[in-house]
């Protein structure tokens, strides 16, 4: 009997929604519609700013960016700190030695080794 009463509840629910849709019919699909647009915006625009990383990723490695790194040391509140601070510049701004390497080792990384920074009269200021 309670199943019974549950069963024409839910129906009469159901019958209501489906009601109260077909009579807002126009606005449902307006909804619907104003949605889907919506959703489209956002991928185009989500597409948009993957587009611009990529080419910004390309653009940097076409240019032949190069990380120059430099190391602090000082003390505060009694430890000593060492500070490793690295900048991009661009292949333009790289010392011809650095370009020299670079260019030798395929874009992998080079250091400024003993024998190079006596050559290029190198200084480490710490």
């Amino acid at each position: 009997m309670i199943i019974g009463i549950a069963a024409i509840i839910l129906g009469l629910g159901a019958v209501a929604v489906a009601m109260a849709v077909l009579a807002n019919w126009d606005s449902v699909k307006k909804w619907l519609k104003d949605f889907a647009t919506a959703l489209k915006n956002l991928f185009l625009t989500t597409l948009k700013a993957v587009a611009h990383a990529a080419a910004t990723f390309m653009k940097v490695l076409k240019d032949g960016m190069a990380a120059t790194m430099h190391k602090l040391y000082y003390q505060e509140k009694g430890q000593y700190i060492e500070e490793v601070r690295t900048r991009v510049v661009p292949k333009t701004e790289l010392p011809a030695w650095a370009q020299k390497k670079l260019d030798k080792s395929y874009g992998t990384e080079v250091e400024a080794d003993r024998d190079l920074q006596r050559n290029e009269q190198l200084t480490l200021t710490i």
